[in-house]
C-alpha cells in the first residue's frame, strides 16, 4: 500500500502539521507514505516539494490571480480561496506510483478545483481529509453562521455580496460538476465537521468518516514545570496562561481572552502581578496592547521539543477561537497534562471533557470563559486535572491509533475501487 499526501506545507499551519503527523504515523506502522507539498519545512526525505526560485514566483502569481475576482467585493478578512488556478502535479512519478491519493489543505495556489479533477483520470481512490469547510462551500474556509452552502451559495455575507449569482455561486457550481467525476472518501477529524459535511449537497453522496487527529505522546509528555520554566527563562512564582496561534486575527478570538482576563481582575479573582500570558506562534500584534497583564512572546516554534516546554511551563491553555475544527494545540496540551479552556465550538467539546480535563465555555461568553480560566487556576486538585488530561490523550489521540484507522480505510477503498 503506497499513499501520497498532498498539502500546502508540512509544518506551516495546524492543518499542515496534522497531515505531516499522519504521514509519520503511517510510516511508524510500516505503510509506505510520501508527501508532496508546496512549502517544505525540515529534512524528511519522504516529503517532496516542487519549489525553486522560479516556482516560488509562480506560487505568488497563482495566489494573486486567484484573488483577482475577489477585488470587486468587500471581503471581511476571513480566509477565502476560490481555487481556480493551481499546480498540475498529476504527472508526478510519486502520484503515478501511489495506490491512494490523500488530499489535505491544498489552498493558497497549491491545487485548484481543476487540479483535483485531473486525478480522476488516474482511476485511483482519493481520500480527502477535511481540515475546514472549503470543500463544500463557494470559497470560504468556515461559513460561521451562514448556511447558504446548502443552496448553492451566492449572496455571500463574507464578501458583503448582494447578488444571488456571485463568485461563490459560480465556484459552488464548478465544484458540483467536478465532484461528479471523482471517487472520493471524506475523512474529518471532528464529529462536528463530519455532521456538517454530511448535510452539504456537494459531499452528501460520499462516504464520510470521522477519524481524530493524532499526536506523538512520546514527545508531548508531562515534565517538571520548574524545569520547563527555567529552560524558557520564565518566572516560577506566576500563574501562566498559554495562547497559541500562527497569527492573531479576530477569528482567533484573542480579544475574548483579554476581556476575560480583565473580567477576572475586576472581580478580584486574578492579580495582575501574579499572572502572565505566554503566546507562541504569532509575532507581536497591536491586539496585545490592551493586555492588563504581562505578555511573554516565544515566537514561532518549529520544534516539538520547544512546544512541549511551552505547554509544560503553563498552567492552562486557552482557545478562545470563534471557530475551530479539531485544534492540534488542544490535544498537544492534554498530552502534556495541561488543562484546556475553550468555547463550545467545532471539535473543542469533543476534545475537552467539561470539568474533567478542562472547561468548555458558552460560545462567545466572556464571563463563561473567565469562569473556565478561574476554575482551572484555582482548582483544589490540579494533579487530578493534569492526570485526566494526559489519560485522555493517551487513550484517544495517539499517532498509532490514528494511523491504524486510516490504514483500514485505505484498504477498504482499495478493495472497492
Amino acid at each position: 500500500m503506497r499513499v501520497v499526501h498532498l498539502s500546502k506545507s508540512n509544518y506551516r499551519g495546524g492543518a499542515d502539521r496534522a497531515a505531516y503527523r499522519l504521514h509519520i504515523g503511517l510510516k511508524m506502522i510500516r505503510v509506505a507514505s510520501k508527501m508532496i507539498v508546496d512549502d517544505k519545512i525540515g529534512t524528511d526525505d519522504d516529503v517532496y516539494t516542487l519549489q525553486g526560485a522560479f516556482s516560488r514566483k509562480l506560487e505568488r502569481i497563482r495566489y494573486l490571480l486567484n484573488n483577482i475576482p475577489l477585488k470587486i467585493y468587500s471581503q471581511q478578512g476571513m480566509t477565502f480561496y476560490l481555487g481556480l488556478i493551481g499546480r498540475n502535479i498529476v504527472t508526478s512519478n510519486i502520484i503515478k506510483q501511489s495506490d491512494i491519493i490523500n488530499l489535505h489543505w491544498v489552498s493558497r495556489g497549491f491545487l485548484s478545483i481543476f487540479s483535483i479533477l485531473k486525478f480522476a483520470k488516474l482511476n485511483k481512490p482519493i481520500v480527502w481529509t477535511l481540515h475546514d469547510m472549503w470543500a463544500f462551500t463557494g470559497g470560504c474556509h468556515h461559513s460561521l453562521n451562514c448556511t447558504r452552502y446548502f443552496d448553492g451559495c451566492g449572496k455571500c455575507p463574507q464578501l458583503n455580496s448582494r447578488s444571488e449569482i456571485d463568485i461563490t455561486r459560480i465556484i459552488w457550481k464548478i465544484k458540483e460538476k467536478v465532484y461528479k467525476w471523482l471517487n472520493l472518501t471524506i475523512i474529518t477529524p471532528s464529529k462536528w465537521l463530519a455532521e456538517t459535511a454530511r448535510k452539504s449537497p456537494l459531499l452528501s453522496r460520499f462516504n464520510i468518516i470521522k477519524i481524530s487527529n493524532g499526536v506523538n505522546i512520546r514527545k508531548f509528555k508531562p515534565i517538571n514545570k520548574d524545569k520547563a520554566r527555567t529552560l524558557l527563562n520564565l518566572p516560577k512564582d506566576k500563574k501562566i496562561i498559554l495562547f497559541g496561534a500562527a497569527y492573531l486575527s479576530k477569528w482567533k478570538g484573542f480579544n475574548y481572552l483579554i476581556n476575560s482576563i480583565k473580567e477576572l481582575i475586576k472581580a478580584g479573582n486574578l492579580k495582575k502581578d501574579d499572572t502572565m500570558l505566554m503566546i507562541f506562534g504569532a509575532p507581536y500584534h497591536n491586539l496585545t496592547k490592551g493586555s492588563p497583564i504581562e505578555i511573554r512572546y516565544v515566537g514561532p516554534l518549529l520544534s516539538e521539543d520547544s512546544l512541549n516546554l511551552c505547554y509544560n511551563a503553563s498552567d492552562v491553555l486557552v482557545i478562545p477561537s470563534l471557530w475551530e475544527n479539531f485544534p492540534n494545540v488542544a490535544i498537544e496540551a492534554l498530552s502534556c497534562g495541561v488543562p484546556v479552556v475553550g468555547f463550545r465550538i467545532g471539535g473543542i467539546p469533543e476534545i475537552v471533557d467539561h470539568k474533567v480535563n478542562g472547561y468548555v465555555a458558552n460560545y462567545l461568553d466572556i464571563k463563561s470563559l473567565a469562569n473556565g480560566i478561574k476554575w482551572v487556576l484555582d482548582h483544589d486538585n490540579i494533579a487530578r486535572l493534569k492526570k485526566a488530561a494526559r489519560e485522555k490523550a493517551v487513550k484517544m489521540y495517539t499517532l498509532e491509533k490514528q494511523a491504524k484507522r486510516y490504514k483500514q480505510i485505505y484498504q477498504l477503498v482499495l478493495d472497492h475501487n
